[in-house]
């Protein structure tokens, strides 16, 4: 991918995470425990539907071909990430780099991607593995 297919990349993920934040905000702030109890549902929500739309990519289902071959987004080439174990059963990862942390920090929204993180990647794979999967 050349320079500058990846800068619109960059963008487009950015600008989708800066809406989130705007509408996570909104939430969060005017709405208190109701708020972000209504955002972590729309969260898992979320993430219910992309694991589900993984299934539709008609994969095999284990951890390899989602990670692998499953994603239904484009990737993330800032992201970053050391693998220590990767296998069709078992995941551990320790991530290095999130553009999504870097755009949050800077909106001073840690604790939004905080609930995002929580939410979205338990939903999806638990979606996508019919509720087998643990996630930690």
């Amino acid at each position: 991918m050349d320079r500058f297919e990846e800068i619109k990349l960059e963008s487009l993920q950015d600008s989708w995470v800066i809406m989130y934040t705007f509408v996570a905000k909104e939430l969060y702030d005017k709405a208190g425990l109701e708020g972000e109890s209504a955002l972590r549902e729309a969260v898992r929500r979320y993430g219910r539907d992309r694991g589900q739309r993984l299934l539709d990519n008609h994969i095999k289902i284990n951890l390899e071909t989602l990670f692998h071959e499953g994603r239904d987004r484009p990737g993330e080439p800032r992201f970053l990430s050391k693998v220590i174990r990767s296998t069709r059963e078992e995941r551990i990862s320790d991530t290095l780099i999130c553009s999504f942390a870097d755009v949050w920090k800077r909106y001073g929204a840690k604790h939004l991607g905080r609930i995002y993180c929580e939410e979205f990647h338990i939903a999806c794979y638990q979606a996508f593995g019919f509720g087998k999967t643990k996630v930690n």
